[in-house]
């Protein structure tokens, strides 16, 4: 959940902030971790009002992206 928000433009710009933070690689001790992570967004009441419509929402966004970021490697 994100406070604050006023647009598209805005859950986006924060779903770059959190994925550049947790996409960043971590030393251990025997090498180089790397994490990924999958954000789907939805924003009330514009894409809809009740929680299941919201998740639905979500979960496409979530996969357009991941299937984008996948055929752009």
């Amino acid at each position: 959940m994100l406070k604050g928000v006023q647009s598209a433009s805005d859950v986006i710009a924060a779903e770059d902030k959190i994925r550049a933070v947790v996409e960043q690689p971590i030393a251990l001790e025997h090498g180089i971790a790397r994490v990924g992570v999958s954000l789907g967004w939805a924003m009330f009441p514009q894409d809809g009002e009740d929680p299941q419509g919201l998740i639905k929402i979500a979960d496409s966004r979530m996969f357009e992206t991941k299937k984008l970021r996948k055929a752009a490697r």
